[in-house]
């Protein structure tokens, strides 16, 4: 796993270009940064390969200062572009910090992201039982044996 973390603000948005020797990114976190006044709000927009922004959640300080984000970018997502919003009533400028993580390979196939959460409980020690494993990324099974160590 790879620490990744941008610092946005309005004037200043920060695309992202996918890598593929890095793999997925995953985008967990979205925060005000240090300098923040009473009253402030923003939102954090995303847009994916140029196409029309959209909300992915909106920070007001003293009330939600954080936000948690369940985000992946992949291959697909080429250039995803990172801004705010907050009107044109602030004197000061509002930063906002996204923080993530880029993803390993996957030790089940060689794949990036090797998540078993489609699969809970009885069921995954069902699968396990009879020597599968399921690998979210590739969207298949596969025999424990071929796990790659």
């Amino acid at each position: 796993m790879s620490f990744w973390g941008i610092a946005i603000t309005k004037s200043k948005p920060v695309t992202h270009r996918f890598d593929k020797a890095k793999g997925k990114l995953r985008v967990p976190q979205a925060s005000f940064g240090l300098t923040f006044r009473s009253g402030w709000w923003c939102a954090v927009l995303c847009s994916v390969g140029g196409k029309t922004p959209i909300t992915l959640c909106r920070l007001e300080s003293e009330k939600i200062e954080s936000c948690p984000l369940d985000i992946e970018f992949n291959k697909e997502d080429k250039e995803v572009t990172f801004s705010i919003d907050h009107g044109t009533y602030y004197d000061g400028e509002i930063i906002i910090h996204l923080t993530g993580y880029y993803i390993e390979k996957c030790n089940t196939c060689g794949s990036r992201d090797n998540n078993n959460g489609k699969l809970i409980g009885n069921e995954l020690l069902l699968w396990h039982a009879l020597g599968l494993l399921y690998c979210n990324f590739c969207c298949q099974f596969i025999y424990l044996s071929q796990v790659k160590k």
